[in-house]
């Protein structure tokens, strides 16, 4: 099958309200992708994965799981697709373990399976010292962890996953990155909801863009930024007591105390470079870096979120 999930034409609009959540809302989800959904809050992100897990019932438009309707059947999401929700119920009288083989359990495994699955999870995330542990007794962000480990108890062809990294440390954050586009690998769809843009180059090979409840841009990382600028950014940190020297300024930008980005044309940027060394001098310069645009500039330039004349400057 092409597409694993597919929406067409969505919209959600809150009779009470009145307010749009989803506006003519369209995306598709292939086996082995895994899909960034990125936007402000209120964007309507929410609202359309809790829609696509037959928790909302959209106001008009279709959403299929595998061929399946999901909004004149709702009950089909959950057979087909699993969901990581924002918030958690705490569970507090259950162990790390058990929460795992429970969600396993329900979605149809053996009790001896799950918990081999449950066990291997934990000590991948270096979880095994915890999981007889109560999850009340755990961090917050072991116990999300745990959470998110439980999504992936059993087997289902699309999963959905809202902020799961938004309470991790660095070191767990790259394991799940890396853990998600393992799962991608086996042909597993992932729908990855987050407001955290460096996922975007790290962990999705599609990224959609959605604001005030539509989608404003849809591509992978590279395309979005290429949407935004063609520029490279060369930024500069100088050592302590350096100063810059470069005569032509206007093309650097300062980011703080010693730090500039001078950005260029993708033809012309080994020849600022070179000028950036041989101007300053490689003793002045502590570290440097070449790259695309950031994320950070396509996901305000996209939203309009923060924008003002000078990330305006940053981006053309």
């Amino acid at each position: 099958m092409e597409h694993i999930c597919v929406v067409e034409g969505l919209c959600k609009t809150y009779g009470a309200t009145g307010v749009v959540a989803n506006r003519d809302l369209n995306l598709r989800v292939s086996p082995g992708e895994v899909l960034g959904l990125f936007g402000p809050n209120g964007a309507g992100k929410t609202t359309l994965v809790r829609q696509i897990m037959g928790l909302l019932r959209p106001t008009s438009g279709s959403i299929s799981i595998l061929g399946h309707d999901v909004v004149r059947n709702p009950g089909a999401a959950p057979v087909y697709a699993a969901y990581h929700a924002q918030r958690q119920v705490m569970l507090a009288s259950y162990r790390a373990t058990e929460v795992l083989v429970q969600a396993g359990v329900l979605r149809g495994m053996r009790t001896a399976n799950a918990v081999s699955q449950a066990r291997t999870l934990l000590e991948r995330f270096g979880l095994a010292a915890r999981s007889g542990s109560l999850m009340l007794r755990l961090s917050g962000g072991e116990r999300q962890m745990v959470f998110l480990l439980s999504t992936f108890m059993g087997h289902r062809p699309l999963v959905i996953l809202d902020e799961p990294t938004s309470n991790l440390d660095p070191v767990r954050r790259r394991l799940v990155w890396d853990f998600l586009l393992e799962r991608a690998h086996e042909g597993i769809a992932i729908i990855l909801v987050t407001h955290n843009v460096a996922e975007a180059d790290q962990a999705v090979h599609r990224a959609i863009v959605v604001n005030r409840g539509t989608v404003v841009a849809d591509g992978t990382p590279g395309d979005l930024k290429r949407m935004v600028s063609r520029k490279i950014e060369i930024r500069v940190s100088l050592k302590p007591g350096a100063e810059w020297r470069l005569a032509d300024t206007a093309r650097g930008e300062p980011l703080g105390e010693g730090r500039w980005i001078i950005r260029a044309d993708p033809e012309e940027s080994s020849q600022v470079l070179s000028h950036i060394i041989e101007t300053q001098g490689l003793d002045g310069i502590d570290d440097f870096a070449v790259s695309g645009v950031s994320m950070d500039a396509v996901y305000e330039a996209l939203t309009g979120e923060w924008w003002d004349e000078r990330h305006e400057r940053a981006i053309n």
